[in-house]
């Protein structure tokens, strides 16, 4: 099945009223698999086990050495201030998905 034939067969699935976000959501997923996938045929992917084995291995590195995490403080002017400064936030549109 070609990749035209595959983006015409998941539009196909999805509802009337989908939303442009919605649509590039799945082209998104879609184009992230196969490159996945083409690493994976080029032996460029590592074993669940051994992933979870380095994750580990990090994760009591880290621990040993560090001890617990740090937080970064603030003061209540610069708190103030960064908030003054963001951008408004859109409302989220309650159609499609």
């Amino acid at each position: 099945m070609t990749r035209k034939e595959q983006i015409l067969r998941m539009i196909q699935k999805l509802p009337e009223n989908v939303s442009y976000d919605r649509v590039i959501y799945h082209l998104t997923v879609m184009d992230k698999v196969e490159r996945a996938e083409e690493q994976i045929e080029r032996g460029e992917g590592i074993d669940h086990d051994d992933l979870v084995a380095q994750l580990e291995e990090e994760e009591c590195r880290e621990s040993e050495s560090s001890g617990p995490p740090k937080r970064k403080r603030t003061s209540k002017a610069s708190a103030a201030t960064s908030h003054e400064t963001r951008p408004a936030r859109r409302p989220r549109s309650k159609t499609g998905s």
